[in-house]
């Protein structure tokens, strides 16, 4: 439980940058939605798929191996190699969360929200079960412990992206039909990065407060990171229902 507390803290929080990034499609799809600017939607939502696969790149490399640093931080000997083996099972699905989150933001932005709902319901399932199976060994799978709890994370997120996709393909099918490359450019993400990079550097500084607070309980002992993560999680539960209000918020404006 300790290992996977700190691996999952550093793993996700490594994600918030490109996150945050990513965010900037609320205000760029809501207005041009609102605007019933359809071409100007199509340029944000492909910029932004390919903008998750760029980000996504330096992040992999920063969780493919995190043991030493682990070991600076003064954590304890028997959560060091779980940790670091933890984040490098959540790398697969890092991909298909940024991609997730494209998606998710743009419906958002376009003021529909209940495919997100209703997949991330289903998902949940998927992570319980494949938890289930890959942690202990269950249904004729490798009993993988910590990393099967990874690698069950990375599955439900795969099945976020695919099942969102899916649901979803009928109204952004408009939005899936090729544009110029030039649209890619560099020069044509200026606003894209103006609005995202500070929302990513937030969310990053944010979280990363959380993450150095179970860095620092690490290096006090394994129980107290253990106990730490689920007072942890049950406050981070609560606080989703304000957060969606404020997503709500966000999209409405």
């Amino acid at each position: 439980l300790a290992a996977g507390a700190l691996g999952n803290s550093i793993g996700f929080g490594i994600l918030m940058f490109p996150f945050g990034v990513l965010m900037a499609l609320d205000p760029l799809v809501s207005q041009a939605f609102g605007a019933r600017d359809h071409e100007r939607i199509r340029l944000h939502f492909q910029r932004g798929l390919l903008l998750a696969v760029v980000l996504f790149v330096p992040a992999a490399l920063l969780m493919w191996n995190t043991e030493g640093a682990l070991r600076l931080l003064r954590q304890k000997e028997e959560v060091l190699g779980p940790a670091s083996d933890y984040i490098r099972a959540l790398v697969p699905g890092g991909l298909a969360f940024l991609l997730y989150v494209v998606l998710r933001q743009s419906l958002q932005a376009m003021t529909v929200v209940k495919p997100a709902f209703f997949v991330i319901v289903l998902a949940n399932g998927v992570n319980i079960v494949a938890n289930y199976a890959l942690i202990f060994g269950n249904f004729g799978f490798p009993r993988l412990e910590v990393v099967g709890s990874a690698l069950a994370t990375s599955v439900s997120r795969w099945f976020m992206f695919l099942g969102l996709g899916v649901i979803s393909l009928p109204l952004l099918r408009p939005y899936l039909r090729p544009i110029p490359c030039a649209q890619f450019h560099p020069a044509r993400y200026r606003r894209f990065v103006v609005l995202g990079a500070p929302v990513g550097l937030q969310i990053s500084l944010e979280l990363w407060v959380f993450t150095a607070v179970a860095v620092l309980m690490g290096s006090l002992g394994t129980r107290e990171l253990a106990g730490h993560n689920i007072a942890l999680n049950l406050a981070a539960l609560t606080f989703m229902v304000p957060l969606g209000l404020a997503g709500a918020s966000a999209t409405r404006v």
